[in-house]
């Protein structure tokens, strides 16, 4: 497997770059409302099963924001780290503003990062005039869905 940082190629089976040590597999920010918490972690499980990845970012999995650390800090540096960002949207959270805040800062900082809004009980004509709108990567049905897990 080919490393994305330095071109390395790894061998088969390698989970990090064995020159410059990075990881060869995504690591996924899943941005939410706390109201959606539950369905957060249940993303990141299935996230974990699918791509075999244990580091994928939920803010609401206890210890991954240690006590008394500066959660935003955290969430900064976990944006950095991601390669993509799934914003779980819901008809309660698609207009609040911490999500959007965080898939800004991650489209700041790399313009290359893929921010992906993943919708549940929402359909994407809800995002038109939507900063959420930008991307073409809007989930709102299995045929996306499908689309997503072959990106």
């Amino acid at each position: 497997m080919k490393c994305n940082q330095c071109n390395t190629e790894n061998k088969n089976g390698a989970i990090k770059c064995e020159e410059c040590g990075k990881s060869l597999y995504n690591k996924i920010f899943i941005s939410h409302h706390k109201e959606d918490k539950n369905k957060a972690i249940a993303l990141r499980e299935l996230l974990i099963k699918v791509t075999r990845v244990e580091n994928h970012f939920c803010s609401s999995i206890p210890g991954l924001i240690k006590y008394g650390d500066k959660w935003y800090k955290t969430i900064i540096e976990e944006l950095a780290k991601s390669n993509y960002v799934i914003c779980l949207l819901t008809g309660k959270s698609y207009k609040q503003p911490w999500i959007l805040y965080e898939a800004g800062i991650a489209r700041g900082k790399d313009e290359s990062k893929k921010i992906v809004s993943l919708l549940f009980d929402i359909k994407g004509d809800k995002l038109i005039n939507s900063p959420f709108n930008i991307d073409q990567y809007c989930i709102d049905d299995e045929d996306d869905m499908n689309l997503f897990a072959l990106m």
